[in-house]
């Protein structure tokens, strides 16, 4: 399979790249903990909270051309419309990261209900194949978890995998603390999506994708090391979550972005944070 060698004094195994994908025992190998990781979850898995990211459900669609892309790829396929000059612009800013500044220079150029009108067209839910979902992680989330679900995607998928099987409530970003606090005290009897970033069948009110956006729901980020004491409810819903469940991470990248902020304010300032 691989050579093995040591990172951090712990021993693990180099994967062999020409293998299109990597099975079960490939995963555990790799990384000494792996298989404690593992069994460790699936003892505690009625309290684990999956975060699903855009990975999991980019190929669920009929023609691969028109995938549901990632944040990134969504915005440079945006920028490719709007002439060069703009164009440049934008890419500057998906280079150096700053994909929040990216959507919103689009939206000073487009407007909000261009760039709605575009993200409505790229998640369409009619794009999604059932014979692909078949092979999709999601489809075993009904079967997997019976309260809560986090995900910044705003495509349908999830609710799609849950429409075969059994009800799954949806909350939005506006949604209000009670309702979340009944969703961590396991008040429901239905399973709740809380698409924090909101929902592609919603207006632009309720999807979190520009600066401007995320600065209303997570607070105002600052780039001089102060610490933000704006407190949104999105923060605070979020937070109450990740205080009370260890948290999953499926199909999402761990750059710095805002819920990574979040997470490691909750370390700092409360000592804990489960993921």
């Amino acid at each position: 399979m691989g050579e093995r060698k040591k990172i951090n004094n712990e021993e693990c195994i180099k994967i062999d790249c020409s293998k299109k994908q990597l099975d079960f025992d490939d995963i555990m190998k790799f990384w000494p903990f792996n298989q404690y990781i593992y069994e460790e979850l699936k003892e505690e898995i009625e309290e684990v909270v999956p975060l699903v990211g855009a990975g999991l459900s980019q190929n669920v669609v009929k023609k691969e051309e028109e995938c549901y892309l990632p944040w990134e790829e969504l915005l440079r396929k945006c920028a490719e419309k709007l002439g060069s000059v703009n164009q440049a612009i934008i890419e500057r800013y998906i280079k150096n990261g700053l994909y929040e500044d990216a959507a919103q220079e689009i939206v000073n150029i487009i407007g909000k209900g261009g760039l709605l009108s575009f993200i409505k067209k790229q998640y369409d839910p009619k794009k999604i194949d059932s014979e692909k979902m078949k092979d999709n992680p999601i489809t075993v989330f009904p079967y997997l978890f019976d309260n809560l679900i986090l995900t910044t995607n705003y495509d349908k998928v999830i609710e799609y995998a849950f429409g075969k099987v059994k009800p799954l409530e949806v909350l939005l970003p506006t949604a209000r603390k009670r309702d979340f606090v009944d969703v961590i005290r396991k008040k429901k009897k239905t399973c709740v999506l809380y698409k924090f970033h909101g929902d592609i069948e919603k207006g632009l009110e309720d999807i979190i994708l520009t600066k401007d956006s995320y600065d209303q729901s997570y607070g105002v980020r600052s780039t001089s090391g102060e610490k933000n004491e704006l407190e949104t409810e999105l923060v605070r819903n979020l937070s109450f979550c990740l205080l009370a469940h260890p948290i999953l991470f499926l199909g999402c990248g761990l750059k710095s972005d805002r819920i990574m902020d979040l997470l490691v304010k909750n370390k700092e300032e409360i000592g804990r944070a489960h993921v």
